[in-house]
């Protein structure tokens, strides 16, 4: 039933695979104000998210053995899975002693990490435009938490480096999911997606399970409903879409496509939400964009070309 549904709702034919990875990123940009306003930590929401996704991929891959899996393929799903749930842990740890904006933005650095990881093990060239162009994108990424340099608290900076270590941990994550699909292009995305969610559920849910509160429950209605929305967009549908397209696009280029996830998620937060912006970080919100924009276009005239 559900390989039906998904077959039918959300197969999006004679779609390139940018625009698969475009929407995919700025799903995943709603997840931080889901978390933040579920009231609950950490832990609960990267847990109910990662078992939302495992639900809903192994129901979407049920007829598929893990057993005709190759055991490569097995062993870094795996690892993505700890990977998805460190960059989850930290991501969500962060939006909550910050900002969803600023970590957000934070925890997208993984741009840096993708072009090395790119060119030493896929060979990957990316041209001098697009080199030229991501020094700006992280010109914008520093507009943007440059005003809060002067105001930082304890609590503030420490979930700063956690949203720069959250952005190490998604780099891996991207690069290995890529390196597996590319691999073994015979296997379906969804079969790595439910690996990886159900390796992270599991390793998240022992060491919940191991501590003295009860960090699984979810005390209100409010609570529930966010974690289940968040679990839904960005997990299923976020990621599926992610999935589907990382195998068609350079790791740089990927890099780039998902920086729209930090300039939206720090646009919701200021405008939608009235946050105080700096007229700086408006600038560097927009050269981001402005950035995304540009070196989408070079790769469309590319492919074209």
């Amino acid at each position: 039933m559900l390989e039906k549904f998904f077959n039918s709702a959300l197969k999006l034919p004679n779609i390139k695979p940018i625009t698969y990875m475009a929407i995919g990123s700025v799903l995943i940009g709603l997840g931080p104000f889901l978390v933040e306003h579920s009231g609950v930590g950490a832990e609960a929401n990267t847990f109910y998210r990662l078992l939302i996704g495992t639900i809903f991929f192994l129901g979407f891959r049920y007829k598929q053995n893990l057993k005709s899996f190759p055991l490569l393929f097995v062993l870094i799903s795996c690892l993505t899975g700890l990977l998805l749930f460190l960059d989850l842990y930290l991501c969500n740890k962060s939006v909550i002693l910050t900002s969803p904006g600023i970590a957000t933005v934070l925890s997208n650095l993984e741009i840096i990490f993708l072009i090395i990881l790119g060119k030493i093990f896929f060979k990957e060239s990316p041209p001098k435009g697009f080199l030229l162009l991501c020094p700006v994108a992280l010109i914008g990424i520093f507009a943007l938490v440059a005003p809060l340099a002067s105001t930082l608290t304890s609590l503030e900076l420490l979930g700063l480096i956690l949203a720069v270590s959250a952005s190490i941990s998604y780099g891996l994550y991207l690069f290995f999911m890529k390196y597996a699909l590319t691999k073994h292009p015979d296997i379906h995305p969804e079969s790595l997606l439910a690996l990886a969610c159900l390796s992270g559920c599991a390793i998240l849910g022992i060491y919940m399970a191991y501590q003295p509160e009860n960090l699984f429950l979810l005390p209100t209605t409010q609570a529930f409903s966010s974690v289940i929305i968040n679990g839904i967009i960005t997990q299923v549908i976020g990621w599926w879409l992610i999935s589907k397209s990382i195998r068609h696009i350079s790791l740089s280029f990927s890099g780039i496509i998902l920086l729209l996830q930090p300039a939206v998620t720090y646009f919701i937060d200021n405008i939608v939400f009235n946050r105080s912006t700096h007229f700086f970080q408006i600038i560097g919100a927009l050269i981001l964009l402005i950035t995304i924009y540009f070196i989408a276009l070079h790769h469309e005239q590319k492919e074209e070309g």
